[in-house]
C-alpha cells in the first residue's frame, strides 16, 4: 500500500494501492487487538474530506489507483456515510478501483450470514447501514453517475523531496500526508489530485498546488455535482446532485435541499439531525417521469443490548450485544418534480 512506502518507489509499478479506515480502533495497551480499545464516534462530514482526502494524496500521475481496503470501524454510529461518500468522491477523483476489505465479509466460525448482528470493528455482511451503502455508492462510482473532476492538481514530488520528507517523518510513519505538496485542504473535494514523481512530465493543463485557491467552508466540485459544506463545523453536510443520483449526507435535519428539482427535507434524528438519505434511479432519471427510484434512509445503529462503556459511545469492550441489530427510522420529506 502506497501510504507505507514512498511514491518514487511505487511509481515504476503497474498499479498504486492504498488503504484507509475512518476512525480505526485505537488500542490502549500493548495487547492491542485483545486489549482495551476505543473508536471515536465522529462523523466524517465534520472533517474536511476525512480519509478520502488522505487517500487522494497517495495517487501517482498516470498510474492506475486502487483502494483495496476501505471502511469505517464499528461501533461508530455514523457508519452509513462511509461507502456513500467513497462512491461519490472516488468517482470525482476518477480512481480505478475501491472495495471494502475481504475479511469484512466473513463466513467462518461465528462469522456466518444470518447472525443478525455485527460482531466486530469491520463487519459488513451483517451491518445493515453499511450493506445499504453499497447500492448508492456503486451507482455513483461504477455506473458513473458522478462525473470525474474537470481539472487536476499535480504535485511535483521528486526523489529529493521524498528524501527530505523521510528525514522529517521517518519510515515508521505515513510518508505522504495531505497538504504535503502545498495543496489547500479542500483540494480533492473540488479537483482531481495526483503526484508527479521523478522524471514525469507535468501535463500542460495541470494546476500548480501552490497557486490554487480553494476557500472553505463550502467545497463545491468543479463539476458542480458535489458539495461538502462545513459552514457549521459541528454539523457538516454533503450533497450529491446528479441526473441519476441524489443524496444528503450528514446534519441535514430541519433543512431543505433542492437538488435539481428533487427536494429532500430530512427531519430530526437521534444524532442532531444526522442521517444519510440517497435517491438512486433504477430506471429513467430523477427529473423526468416515468422513473423507478430507490430511496434509502439510514441513521443511528447498534446491536440489541450493546454495552456502551462510556457516554461518548467509543467502546463496548467485548460486549457487542446480540441480534437483532437496531436501526433508526429516519423522518424525511422527498418531493419529486
Amino acid at each position: 500500500a502506497s501510504q507505507w512506502t514512498t511514491p518514487n518507489l511505487m511509481a515504476p509499478m503497474d498499479c498504486v494501492d492504498a488503504h484507509a479506515y475512518w476512525q480505526h480502533p485505537q488500542f490502549l495497551s500493548a495487547k492491542r487487538w485483545g486489549g482495551p480499545w476505543r473508536v471515536h464516534n465522529h462523523s466524517m462530514v465534520n472533517d474536511t474530506g476525512g480519509i478520502l482526502r488522505k487517500l487522494a494524496s497517495y495517487r501517482i500521475l498516470n498510474k492506475p489507483f486502487s483502494v483495496t481496503e476501505y471502511g469505517g470501524a464499528s461501533p461508530n454510529t455514523h457508519s452509513g456515510e462511509n461507502l456513500v461518500l467513497a462512491g461519490a468522491y472516488a468517482a470525482l477523483q476518477d480512481w480505478d478501483y475501491i472495495a471494502v476489505s475481504r475479511y469484512t465479509l466473513q463466513t467462518r466460525g461465528e462469522y456466518t450470514w444470518g447472525s443478525g448482528k455485527f460482531r466486530g470493528y469491520f463487519d459488513v455482511d451483517q451491518h445493515p447501514t453499511r450493506m445499504l451503502g453499497f447500492i448508492a455508492a456503486a451507482a455513483m462510482f461504477r455506473r458513473e453517475d458522478v462525473k470525474p473532476a474537470e481539472k487536476r492538481i499535480v504535485i511535483p514530488f521528486d526523489r529529493d523531496s521524498e528524501i527530505e520528507n523521510l528525514r522529517n517523518r521517518g519510515t515508521g510513519h505515513q510518508v505522504i500526508t495531505p497538504g504535503a505538496g502545498g495543496e489547500p485542504p479542500g483540494s480533492p473535494l473540488v479537483h482531481q489530485l495526483a503526484m508527479a514523481t521523478e522524471g514525469m512530465v507535468m501535463p500542460d493543463d495541470a494546476l500548480d498546488p501552490r497557486e490554487v485557491s480553494i476557500p472553505g467552508p463550502r467545497f463545491v466540485s468543479d463539476t458542480g455535482e458535489l458539495l461538502w459544506d462545513r459552514t457549521d463545523e459541528e454539523r457538516g453536510v454533503v450533497t450529491v446532485n446528479t441526473v441519476h443520483s441524489k443524496a444528503v449526507i450528514g446534519h441535514g435535519g430541519g433543512k431543505r435541499f433542492d437538488l435539481g428539482g428533487v427536494v429532500i427535507e430530512p427531519g430530526p434524528t437521534r444524532q442532531d439531525g444526522w442521517s444519510v438519505i440517497s435517491l438512486t434511479a433504477i430506471e429513467g432519471d430523477l427529473a423526468v417521469a416515468p422513473a423507478r427510484i430507490l430511496v434509502i434512509a439510514t441513521g443511528d445503529i447498534e446491536n440489541t443490548n450493546m454495552a456502551w462503556k462510556n457516554s461518548e459511545k467509543s467502546t463496548v469492550g467485548r460486549d457487542w450485544g446480540e441480534a437483532p441489530t437496531l436501526v433508526e427510522v429516519i423522518p424525511a420529506r422527498v418531493t419529486l418534480p
